[in-house]
Parts: structure tokens; sequence; C-alpha cells
């Protein structure tokens, strides 16, 4: 999910190498999160938004690891079929309830919007995403816990 986000976010990824050997990776080709505007245009172009969350469910490993692999005795083939088989027969048991709701937080690159605190947004199971180094974004780490 992770990097189709950030492809949709800052366009899509490329690499390219100096003469002394780094390996860079940018995005900004092909593109930028297309959203709705109050005034009902849609732009490219967010110059205000400091981050976007995705919220994403996560399991007890024992428990989802047998409804997947139930999900696929009873036929199913393609991982999303797979996937909505198995969230189904964990609510079924009830053991829905013991899943945790955590964020996957993309940091935006905008320097006119107001940078999300990182002890915002930054459960247990949460992911943040953002700057690394100059000329490089992948995942970060939040505030010490």
């Amino acid at each position: 999910m992770g990097p189709v986000l950030i492809g949709a976010l800052f366009g899509d990824s490329q690499v390219s190498f100096t003469p002394d050997g780094q390996l860079y990776f940018h995005s900004g080709r092909n593109g930028r999160l297309h959203v709705k505007e109050p005034d009902g245009s849609v732009r490219g172009n967010h110059p205000y938004l400091n981050a976007v969350a995705v919220l994403r469910l996560v399991y007890p490993q024992a428990a989802w690891a047998a409804a997947m692999q139930q999900s696929q005795d009873a036929g199913n083939i393609t991982p999303l079929a797979i996937l909505r088989e198995a969230d189904h027969l964990l609510g079924q048991r009830g053991e829905a309830a013991t899943e945790s709701i955590c964020l996957d937080v993309y940091e935006c690159l905008s320097d006119s919007a107001v940078p999300l605190p990182r002890e915002v947004l930054a459960g247990p199971h949460d992911t943040r995403w953002g700057i690394t180094s100059p000329g490089r974004y992948g995942q970060v780490e939040g505030p010490p816990r």
C-alpha cells in the first residue's frame, strides 16, 4: 500500500544514480493526488495538506492466519476475495472485537503547511512516512514511546 499511496501523493517513483555510485529515489513524474475542493474544482496541488492518514485493521496473527487459510479452503482464489472472506469469518467468530485500528500516516512535502507533530497519530501499530534524509522519503520513527 505504501508505494501506491506515495505515488498518488507525489507522482511516480524514479531512481537516479550519481557518477560516484550513489542511488537516489525520487517522485514527482505523472501527477499528484487529485482532491475535490469545496468549490467543486479538482486540483492536484494542495499546499495546505500536512499529512494523509490511511486506516488499517490489525488482527491477532494466529486468528488472521487461520481465517485466511479457511477462506482459501472454501475456494476463494483472488487476494481480495480471500481477504473479504477472512474478515467476514473473523467477524462471525466475534474475533473482530480484538482487532486494532491503526494508521499509516504519510507526511506531505508542502513548505507552506504546518507539519503534523510526530506525537500526533502515533499509536502502537501506526506507521509514519516522511523525509528520511535529503532527497529520500520512507518510513520514519515517531516520538519515543
